[in-house]
């Protein structure tokens, strides 16, 4: 329900000036050779500005040009001359790739038609290509997954996993090892969505698929990737392992807010414990034990206000502990801990992450919310910064729940919705940008350089340009 096109690393969601895109085309008829400017798909004065129907869908790359996916077809070697070719055009098109997306050195991405299983990558600049073998995606999945990190490091999902090149050099990380060795999938079909991908304030990307979008299975955990090594983190709520995943919301201090696919959201450690780290909780756990009641009275306190990462070394501590007093406390400072994962005072049950704006503050939807006070919000946005306070969304959007968010160059918040049309929010007040016979366009492409917005219905593709303030 959140990605356009057939791409969820979500264009939609990144907070850079990272152009990460995909586009699906239909081979409908033969194109082949070199790509002409096509003066229909050429910008128009106006505020609306309808396209070709052999128009699929449309990205933006880093310079702000709109690039056209048409229905075609093309060998790989008609694809790489179209490519060369639309570089020099101002409104670019190209036929016969399932997907197609741009990094920030102006490089383009895309998976031919004619060979799903090869990657292709080309220097606009130099017009030197790279090939990458990738495992193509199930019919379900339609697509593939990128994302950029603020260092340059581009990550490529494909069937199985996620390649990485980082400063030339290409590797590789297996996804789903554990659901095979395990027999772990959402359906019969065996088959496994897009990852998902976000940074976090340390620059480490954190990697997941989510369970059930689409019929598909999701990854168990998450994956956490430092640009050197990569760690696999299984969350635990309640002592149980929660392992389907919807979304993870990366916060400061090495935290995460994680989404499961269904119950109440929670926070979770995204970095390991130290030893130096683990033997001070050592210590203190032993301090409960102390035959001065203040002493165990501080103890226990410093404990309680460690952060979630610490809660299996408790846990753990209960299982073989003998002293009485030690583990009336041990499980006190659990009990704690166990609420830790409410964030700001609040619960949120049934969450779903829509975009980050360009403050870094992740918009979630909530099915419901328990404010500090003990109040209940049904259906309503919530805005989440870095360091984890919590606001309420604009009052417009209750029960408001889009096919997919997008935000523009100016910070701007556009939530698109069928049959209702698409809201925009500029920080301060929400207004509607499209008019009511308007209102099938669900999903946002991009923008180009002169501010149009394009949409897509999932059958046509329009742009628009926001003539009101």
């Amino acid at each position: 329900m959140h990605c356009t096109g057939l791409w969820m690393v979500e264009l939609l969601r990144t907070t850079r000036p990272v152009v990460l895109a995909c586009v699906v085309l239909c081979a409908r008829c033969a194109i082949g050779g070199a790509a002409g400017e096509r003066h229909d798909l050429l910008p128009r004065e106006g505020r609306w500005q309808a396209f070709p129907a052999d128009v699929r869908t449309v990205r933006v790359d880093p310079a702000g040009r709109a690039w056209f996916a048409v229905n075609g077809s093309a060998t790989v070697a008609q694809l790489k001359q179209q490519v060369e070719s639309a570089a020099g055009c101002e409104a670019p098109w190209v036929a016969g790739a399932k997907s197609l997306f741009f990094d920030r050195r102006g490089r383009v991405w895309l998976v031919p038609d004619a060979e799903p299983a090869l990657l292709l990558g080309c220097d606009l600049k130099l017009r030197t290509w790279l090939e990458r073998r990738v495992v193509p995606f199930p019919e379900k999945a339609a697509g593939s997954a990128a994302f950029e990190s603020r260092t340059g490091r581009l990550y490529i999902g494909d069937a199985l996993g996620v390649h990485v090149l980082d400063d030339g050099r290409w590797s590789y990380q297996q996804l789903y090892a554990r659901n095979i060795e395990q027999g772990a999938y959402y359906g019969p079909t065996k088959a496994f969505g897009q990852p998902q991908f976000a940074e976090d304030a340390d620059g480490r990307v954190l990697v997941w698929t989510r369970w059930g979008y689409g019929g598909l299975t999701g990854t168990i955990g998450f994956f956490v990737h430092d640009g050197k090594e990569w760690r696999r983190f299984v969350p635990c709520v309640d002592g149980k392992a929660s392992e389907r995943l919807h979304s993870v919301i990366p916060l400061r201090n090495a935290l995460a807010l994680i989404c499961p696919e269904f119950g109440p959201a929670y926070l979770a450690a995204t970095k390991p414990l130290d030893e130096r780290r683990r033997e001070e909780v050592r210590k203190e756990i032993v301090l409960l034990g102390s035959e001065s009641f203040d002493v165990r009275e501080a103890a226990e306190k410093r404990l309680s206000a460690l952060g979630m990462d610490t809660l299996p070394l408790f846990t753990g501590a209960l299982e073989t502990q003998s002293d009485r007093e030690i583990e009336y406390r041990l499980r006190r400072v659990v009990d704690t801990l166990s609420a830790a994962p409410r964030v700001a005072g609040h619960a949120f049950s049934f969450a779903r992450h829509f975009c980050t704006d360009h403050d870094g503050n992740a918009w979630l939807w909530a099915e419901r919310c328990v404010t500090p006070s003990g109040t209940e919000e049904r259906c309503a946005y919530w805005r989440i910064s870095p360091a984890g306070q919590v606001s309420r969304g604009p009052p417009g959007l209750m029960a408001w729940y889009p096919d997919s968010t997008f935000v523009d160059s100016r910070g701007r918040l556009y939530f698109p919705h069928p049959g209702k049309g698409c809201m925009m929010f500029d920080g301060r007040k929400l207004r509607p940008v499209t008019e009511p016979g308007e209102a099938s366009y669900q999903s946002i492409l991009g923008e180009d350089k002169a501010g149009r917005i394009y949409l897509t219905d999932g059958r046509s593709v329009a742009a628009f340009r926001d003539m009101g303030e």
